[in-house]
């Protein structure tokens, strides 16, 4: 059996973030996505902040455009800190507008110290 050496494994994890962020963004920009629903019951300690950026269309195109670039970026592997970077602040941004009540530990977590090793790698 061929052991995996980091680098690979990285790769491996790149491209997977990269596909899930890609189709979330494709999916969203061909179902009418809005971020409003999602805002609008903000309970994290802006709240206040993401409430009033509900309906508003430029939050609706950098959620959706955002996962695209992001996605595009991690799979074609440019831009891969930058990339990574936006992809980390946009999963602290959903993480804060909705921080879960029981475990603090959640996808958005997850995702965002997967971009942080991503940019890690990179500066290496």
């Amino acid at each position: 059996m061929k052991k995996f050496r980091l680098g690979e494994a990285l790769l491996i994890l790149r491209i997977a973030l990269g596909v899930l962020f890609l189709l979330s963004g494709i999916t969203k920009a061909m179902s009418g996505f809005t971020a409003a629903n999602y805002l609008q019951a903000a309970t994290g300690p802006l709240s206040s902040i993401f409430t009033t950026m509900a309906g508003n269309p430029v939050v609706d195109f950098l959620v959706i455009f955002g996962e695209i670039g992001i996605g595009l970026a991690l799979l074609a592997g440019i831009l891969v800190t930058f990339a990574s970077a936006s992809g980390m602040l946009m999963m602290m941004l959903f993480y804060l507008s909705q921080p879960p009540t029981a475990n603090p530990i959640n996808d958005q977590i997850i995702y965002a110290l997967c971009f942080l090793v991503f940019i890690a790698q990179e500066k290496s």
